[in-house]
């Protein structure tokens, strides 16, 4: 019962911003919703997130299996962790770059964070020796900690600001690029919101 009504917020969720035709911007560093995701980092709340985007996967792709959905949630949920990123943020550029299909590529780019194998091949190796061909990088397990590898280092290079970081590494189309990675985040956050004051006594 809980699931589907998770489930029924978010489709609610993606019909409202549908039916606006909202372009609003949603700031990834001063909005109250990003600031109320990262209040409850850790293991605590790990499980919280994990069905978050996993309900939110099966939404966007239809074709995967529910164990494939958690799957890519707790990848998710650990390699933010491990390269200190919010993982809303992880999984919102996910779902823009490939659609969650782990076998996406083109250009050089592979899996489900269509990591740039051809100007990042030396990195990647040194990183992972395992990763030595393009087909072992599309692992999803691996491909999703070597594009959260990536996105801290760009994290980085932008200043620490998520906003500049999404406009110049991940907004391949201008505005509309980086407002869908921001309405794919706004609603997996609005949802994290509502689950955890759900659990508030």
């Amino acid at each position: 019962m809980k699931k589907t009504t998770a489930l029924v917020t978010l489709l609610v969720l993606l019909l409202s911003a549908a039916a606006s035709g909202a372009e609003e911007i949603l700031s990834l560093d001063r909005s109250r919703l990003a600031a109320f995701a990262r209040r409850y980092p850790g293991d605590d709340w790990a499980s919280t997130r994990r069905q978050v985007m996993a309900d939110y996967f099966s939404i966007v792709n239809r074709d995967l299996s529910e164990q494939r959905r958690m799957n890519y949630a707790v990848y998710v949920d650990r390699s933010a962790a491990q390269y200190g990123l919010d993982p809303f943020v992880v999984a919102a550029v996910m779902i823009h770059r490939s659609g969650l299909d782990w076998l996406s590529k083109g250009e050089g780019e592979y899996g489900l964070m269509r990591v740039d194998w051809t100007a990042n091949k030396a990195w990647i190796v040194k990183e992972d020796s395992r990763i030595d061909e393009p087909r072992i990088l599309m692992k999803p397990v691996l491909n999703v900690r070597m594009g959260c590898a990536l996105m801290a280092d760009r994290l980085t290079l932008s200043g620490r600001s998520y906003d500049e970081m999404v406009a110049r590494f991940y907004g391949r189309g201008g505005l509309s690029a980086s407002s869908e990675i921001e309405r794919h985040y706004r609603n997996m956050a609005q949802s994290f919101r509502e689950s955890v004051e759900a659990r508030r006594p």
